[in-house]
């Protein structure tokens, strides 16, 4: 059964959203960005850094941060970025852990693209927040994204002790296909039965391969089109026959009992809404506490927007606001 919504018009998206779209837009069009089925990786990632050069990009103050690399024995070595919120002198802390996937679909992101938000997190969520640099499509096609992110999340228990932090309060997340890697790692950690993340935190996630959705229907073309998502499963999937699997398409999980609460954030102007909303239904059928955090008249990936949207921040705010109070405990 589909999510509904209402068909969309520019005129329900944020003002300052238009705005900085509109800067946009003529940025690439200065650029020549081609249309999307003539891109090649390596250009989508030109024009993706360029145009999130208009985001003012930033390190949150009062967050420091120091990169590292996880060694493996038969794998490329990881690399990660720590962030920690900068405390009281004198105050000794074991604080919570997130270890973050970023989004860009399996293709664009990189740990610079996602230092605002992970600082933002740090300081407002009050954790530590590993960022994790897994390998991109279409050089390293599924799994070995999937692969990375488990990884990353085991030094991350391991480790946890030496950086500071708590293992009993670990949680997972990231946005779209950062997302994605979060809600699929989660799965496999319970069928582990080793680690049991205190939460999970999927921005605007992916959650399944297929296109039928109402939101896909109604035709956003606003930081997130269904062409440009077509084009990212393309890079990611080496056969779309590999979408029906779980590890791919979490919605498709037959048991999803006893898996981290979930905090979901969607966006209604984004063609991923109900991929949201329904991964969040799926879980609440099994008993999994699950909250929703919806935004009107923002877009997909709207968390690059903090310094630059007011309702970007606000929202923020309140996704940090959220992984916090599962952190502590709090009311």
């Amino acid at each position: 059964m589909l999510v509904g919504i209402t068909m969309i018009t520019q005129s329900k998206i944020d003002l300052e959203v238009l705005k900085i779209i509109e800067k946009i837009k003529k940025r690439m069009t200065t650029l020549g960005h081609p249309p999307i089925t003539q891109l090649t990786a390596e250009q989508g990632r030109f024009f993706f850094q360029e145009a999130i050069k208009l985001y003012d990009l930033r390190l949150e103050a009062g967050v420091k941060f120091e990169n590292q690399l996880i060694k493996r024995p038969h794998s490329p070595a990881i690399p990660i970025r720590i962030y920690r919120p900068i405390c009281d002198k004198g105050v000794d802390l074991s604080l919570p852990i997130l270890v973050y996937f970023q989004g860009g679909g399996w293709v664009f992101g990189s740990l610079d693209s996602a230092d605002d938000t992970c600082s933002f997190l740090a300081k407002y969520g009050q954790c530590i927040v590993i960022s994790v640099d897994y390998r991109r499509s279409p050089e390293h096609k599924y799994p070995a994204a999937v692969h990375d992110a488990l990884d990353a999340i085991y030094w991350a228990d391991q480790q946890a002790a030496s950086l500071g932090g708590d293992r009993q309060r670990l949680a997972l997340g990231g946005e779209s296909a950062g997302g994605n890697l979060a809600a699929v790692a989660a799965i496999q950690l319970r069928n582990e039965r080793k680690i049991s993340p205190i939460a999970q935190l999927l921005i605007t996630p992916v959650t399944q391969y297929g296109f039928e959705t109402n939101s896909y229907q109604a035709g956003h073309q606003l930081g997130l089109s269904k062409e440009t998502m077509a084009w990212f499963w393309q890079q990611y999937l080496e056969d779309f026959s590999q979408a029906e699997a779980w590890q791919v398409s979490p919605l498709r999980v037959k048991d999803a009992s006893q898996l981290p609460p979930a905090i979901i954030a969607v966006a209604e102007q984004d063609p991923l809404l109900d991929d949201g909303l329904m991964y969040g239904d799926r879980l609440r059928s099994f008993g999994v506490p699950v909250k929703i955090l919806r935004y009107p008249t923002l877009i997909h990936s709207f968390i690059r927007s903090i310094h630059v949207v007011q309702a970007a921040k606000v929202a923020c705010h309140e996704i940090a606001n959220s992984l916090k109070t599962q952190f502590y405990g709090l009311n």
